[in-house]
């Protein structure tokens, strides 16, 4: 079955229902009775039926001819589902029309008369009853001079079949010329409109109502606060007189003028302090701007008001100490109750120890008191600390105010003590051996640069100090692009807490492009087993050819052992050096250097190898055929190695 005539989106009470159904597919000798059911959508029950008086049958082509059909609807509201019911003996069809909701419009059942005249920029006051038969949200509506095409809302409410008054107001477009216009008035909802329009009329006349717009530094203030509003005032018509007042939480009883003047040609703009009520929570200030004809402009806004009793730093900390420091602070106590007896109290967190501040202090009207200050010494151990301040009414364990937390640091940097001195001279591709003790209370980076280098080159890695002096010894590679001659190494350390720096210590040498042996070294795995070999790939470089080259190899601590020593006559030598791997399992760590017969020392090269104890058997020889028979002999011996860790 098809409905051929879309249905509507809602529907009036006793209304009538058009359709028009077309049925395909019964027998053309059939003929069906046909009834038109109503099904609560909540809770699919029938709740309506009506006879069609029709008989549905099809033609040879199995399709019905298109039947016309009017239902009146019941008088009830609700949201239904409509079906056709086609019955004939035994047999029964059920078909679907959609969904036929059933509502009351909203209605506008007063409206108060609107004035006869306005100016340039005045807003139309609406109060309106109006009411809501069904659970759809509500909006009252408006269009100027019949245009229904272009329809906006004042207000939006939802209510449940209910009565409700509206106090809204509109705004005159603003490219209305000076004359006669009207305002039509409605209510509507999602899906229908009220039946009763009021239509009003008014003279628009060429005078221009005064504008003022107010914006605030902050939304919220404490007791003891106060909120700048910037006003703007503004005026078409010059020469007017305005008068500028403000109302508090609507109290029109204290309505207060904070201003007037007459209108020239630039805007006024002024600051208002509002400091009042000292009543916790959100109140509402209105500035409203009247010349002398009673033309009125409002600008309103909400703003918070909330208390926290405490102590107001108004002085600021070092970002770091060193330790033992006496430090001033200032402050003053807010929000406490006006008459108030307070004092000011401190203490470290790490301490437990509470401190006096303040003698007893008075709370003024302002909800502060006076300022004071009073000195603090700072920690002497490193670390980081939090210096509570509060306030009490009742003593240092009485009812107290919420605390303010300073942060400390309390932290001195890195001493380098000794700084060993270096060698005279060296040379391209070596490094600087930069040896000697430096104190911290607990961990360091070092840092180097050549010459006037703008920055320092820091290590990735720290060394922990733990509040004594400490050896350290770093190898500083040599940059290639120092200039022959003298040159000057600078070296700091970095604390690993809030990175403090130590003085820089500095110690020259001379530097000569001649090169040093240069090492490069390779390995086959980095992975081996007790009983494998370690293989190494070494490549030695030096252009001086009458220099001896000496390459040596050190294995985890143990003693260093020379594995090369030749003259390369300026080449490259390559080699590869095999070694038993140390048996123990674990990381080892194989480390090579090198250096030629005139002290010139490259840079060394560390192999890291991973060694495993892995127990098996291992054939050294193979078997001399391929397959045996059963229970034939096998002549050839054959080894077997077996390994243990």
């Amino acid at each position: 079955m098809e409905n051929l005539i879309h249905l509507s989106r809602y529907y009036d009470p006793g209304s009538m229902l058009q359709m028009q159904l077309q049925f395909f597919d019964f027998n053309p000798e059939e003929n069906y009775p046909a009834r038109f059911v109503l099904i609560d959508y909540n809770n699919d029950i029938e709740v309506f039926s009506k006879d069609l008086n029709i008989n549905v049958s099809c033609n040879d082509h199995y399709i019905s001819d298109i039947i016309d059909v009017s239902v009146e609807l019941p008088s009830y509201i609700g949201s239904y589902m409509g079906k056709i019911i086609l019955e004939l003996e035994r047999m029964k069809y059920t078909f679907s029309v959609g969904l036929i909701p059933i509502k009351l419009r909203p209605k506008l059942l007063n409206i108060e008369p609107i004035k006869d005249e306005y100016a340039h920029g005045e807003r139309i006051e609406i109060k309106a009853l109006c009411t809501n038969q069904g659970n759809f949200y509500t909006k009252l509506s408006y269009y100027f001079d019949g245009d229904e095409t272009n329809p906006r809302d004042i207000s939006a409410k939802s209510y449940n079949r209910n009565e409700y008054w509206t106090n809204n107001t509109i705004e005159i477009p603003n490219d209305f010329k000076d004359g006669y216009y009207s305002v039509t008035i409605f209510v509507r909802d999602e899906f229908s409109s009220s039946l009763e329009r009021e239509e009003m009329r008014f003279y628009l006349n060429n005078k221009h109502t005064p504008e003022i717009i107010c914006s605030f530094d902050v939304n919220n203030m404490e007791l003891y606060q106060k909120i700048n509003a910037e006003i703007t005032v503004a005026d078409r018509d010059i020469g007017d007189h305005l008068e500028i007042y403000r109302i508090i939480d609507n109290d029109v009883s204290k309505q207060e003028k904070i201003k007037e003047f007459d209108v020239g040609n630039q805007e006024m703009k002024f600051t208002y302090v509002i400091n009042q009520p000292k009543v916790e929570g959100t109140h509402n200030i209105t500035f409203l701007v009247k010349d002398q004809t009673g033309l009125i402009a409002k600008s309103i806004r909400n703003y918070y008001v909330y208390k926290v009793p405490s102590p107001y730093i108004t002085s600021s900390l070092s970002s770091s100490y060193k330790g033992g420091e006496i430090e001033t602070i200032s402050c003053f106590v807010k929000d406490f109750i006006p008459g108030q007896k307070v004092q000011v109290y401190y203490k470290f967190n790490n301490d437990i120890l509470i401190h006096n501040a303040s003698n007893e202090l008075t709370v003024r009207d302002d909800y502060r008191t006076d300022k004071i200050t009073f000195n603090v010494q700072m920690p002497t151990k490193y670390g980081q600390y939090h210096l509570d301040i509060w306030a009490t009414d009742s003593g240092p364990t009485g009812k107290y105010s919420y605390y303010q937390s300073l942060r400390v640091i309390v932290n001195k940097p890195p001493i380098i003590q000794e700084f060993n001195n270096i060698r005279d001279l060296y040379y391209r591709k070596s490094f600087i051996v930069a040896e000697g003790t430096v104190f911290d209370e607990d961990s360091v980076y070092f840092g180097y640069k050549f010459n006037n280098e703008n920055e320092y080159t820091r290590t990735s890695y720290y060394l922990k100090c733990s509040d004594q002096n400490t050896t350290f010894r770093y190898e500083v590679p040599i940059p290639d692009s120092l200039n022959p001659g003298p040159n000057t190494l600078h070296i700091v350390f970095w604390d690993n807490y809030y990175g403090k720096i130590s003085e820089s210590k500095s110690q020259e040498f001379t530097y000569d492009q001649r090169s040093a042996p240069e090492l490069y070294v390779s390995v086959d795995s980095s992975t081996v087993y007790f009983h494998e070999k370690i293989n190494f790939h070494i490549s030695v470089k030096d252009i001086d050819p009458n220099d001896i080259v000496h390459v040596m190899m050190k294995v985890n601590d143990k003693e260093e052992v020379e594995i090369y020593s030749g003259n390369n006559q300026g080449q490259t030598y390559n080699f590869d050096h095999q070694i038993r791997p140390p048996l123990v399992q674990g990381t080892s760590y194989f480390i090579f250097r090198t250096y030629d017969s005139e002290g010139a020392e490259g840079i060394k090269k560390t192999q890291r190898i991973n060694i495993i104890s892995n127990p098996k058997v291992v054939l050294t020889s193979n078997f001399d055929q391929p397959f045996y028979a059963p229970n034939s002999s096998i002549n050839k011996t054959h080894c077997i190695h077996i390994l243990f860790s």
